[in-house]
């Protein structure tokens, strides 16, 4: 009997996957898994997929994204990032031009990832908490100086 039981669900497990397997299912599939865009750049045969950012929703401050991105390094100037709140490790970034810094918040510079790993920001998200941190680093204190 247990013999039939199990003759029975194998058979029964070769059909349901013979007619899951047709093309069509797999046709179906594919298309439910296309990224919502697509990039096709001229010269090339490939097609990229787009970084959808949700435009209902408002873009977050810049003390928001620096709260939840950016204080993982600059909060205490991790890995060489310039600390918060400290003129004298900002004091020669801000030499830079905003467009220039700009792009080293979006691309990565020296250990910072790009975009600082907010990956859904936008680039005004971005440029605000580029700012709110540049804006907030006026003075040294005793957190400011470097350990001998």
């Amino acid at each position: 009997m247990r013999l039939f039981a199990l003759l029975c669900a194998l058979l029964y497990a070769s059909n349901t996957y013979a007619s899951a397997a047709d093309s069509s299912s797999y046709e179906a599939i594919a298309a439910r898994l296309q990224p919502d865009g697509l990039v096709n750049i001229q010269g090339q045969n490939n097609l990229l997929p787009v970084q959808v950012v949700d435009a209902a929703r408002p873009d977050r401050g810049g003390n928001e994204i620096f709260s939840l991105y950016c204080s993982v390094c600059h909060a205490t100037g991790a890995a060489g990032a310039p600390k918060f709140g400290c003129a004298s490790a900002w004091k020669k970034r801000t030499v830079k031009s905003a467009t220039e810094l700009l792009q080293h918040v979006k691309n990565g510079f020296h250990f910072m990832p790009a975009k600082g790993t907010c990956l859904d920001c936008s680039e005004g998200e971005l440029e605000d908490a580029m700012h709110y941190m540049i804006n907030h680093s006026k003075k040294d204190d005793a957190s400011c100086q470097k350990p001998a």
